[in-house]
């Protein structure tokens, strides 16, 4: 269940990345907007990837070059809340998209914006166990509009990231426009 509520946790940095060039303050604001995904996940309980399914909605401020990101993901393991904010600080993209369960807390969190794609590292530790585990999010876009969330944990015994879960986010349209 802790893997499980990881990855959807993670969820919450959503939206079309960014064509290559882009700068980081209008990948995020093209961030903007409403969108559901619906992919799968690795559950480290029973080791079977489980359906997710996620509605989100993100703002960007531009005078504060910041993205504010809230929803919803669910499991058959359950719901999860997301609430984050990303902004660019200088030429970088910072900030925690990971909404920590109660027993867990973020150690450190990275990332890169490169050619076009988000790729975040998280590190968090299990106040219970003190198990750490390092998560790693690749956002690219599908160029029309929608995007692919691809997340990885860090095997010790490969020393390799390792895939772990998948969605695919689309707008939400409005009723009545087209």
């Amino acid at each position: 269940m802790r893997t499980a509520s990881a990855l959807v946790g993670l969820f919450v940095l959503v939206s079309q990345p960014a064509t290559a060039g882009q700068s980081p303050a209008s990948f995020l604001s093209s961030l903007s907007g409403s969108f559901k995904g619906k992919g799968e996940a690795l559950v480290s309980v029973t080791r079977e990837k489980v359906r997710i399914q996620c509605k989100l909605d993100n703002r960007f401020d531009k005078s504060a070059g910041q993205l504010s990101i809230k929803g919803r993901c669910a499991t058959t393991q359950g719901k999860r809340k997301i609430d984050g904010t990303l902004q660019v600080v200088n030429t970088t993209i910072r900030g925690t998209f990971l909404s920590p369960s109660s027993d867990s807390e973020i150690t450190k969190t990275r990332s890169a914006y490169e050619n076009g794609r988000l790729v975040t590292y998280i590190s968090f530790v299990n106040k219970t166990s003190g198990e750490l585990t390092r998560i790693r999010q690749i956002l690219s876009s599908n160029g029309d509009g929608s995007f692919v969330s691809r997340f990885q944990r860090f095997d010790n015994a490969s020393d390799k990231y390792r895939d772990t879960g998948i969605v695919n986010f689309t707008p939400i349209v409005a009723a009545g426009t087209n």
